[in-house]
């Protein structure tokens, strides 16, 4: 297992689809699963009331939604 971001830090997307990317070349896009945690949140560089969580997947159904699916019925 690898992580994407490390740092203690907003690391930019353009640098996280790049360590992706590189991991998918190395290894086959068929080998990878990226699962992208993150928590809702709202507000102008302040923590506001927002709270709770989504999944989001790829367009069309594949196998990212058999995935997902599985993962919002064990976290209920």
């Amino acid at each position: 297992m690898y992580e994407v971001v490390t740092e203690n830090w907003d690391v930019p997307l353009s640098t996280r689809v790049s360590r992706i990317n590189k991991w998918c070349k190395q290894f086959g896009a068929g080998n990878c699963i990226l699962i992208s945690c993150h928590s809702n949140a709202l507000g102008n560089g302040k923590w506001m009331n927002a709270r709770g969580w989504s999944i989001w997947t790829t367009r069309g159904q594949n196998n990212s939604d058999k995935l997902a699916e599985e993962i919002w019925k064990v976290a209920k």
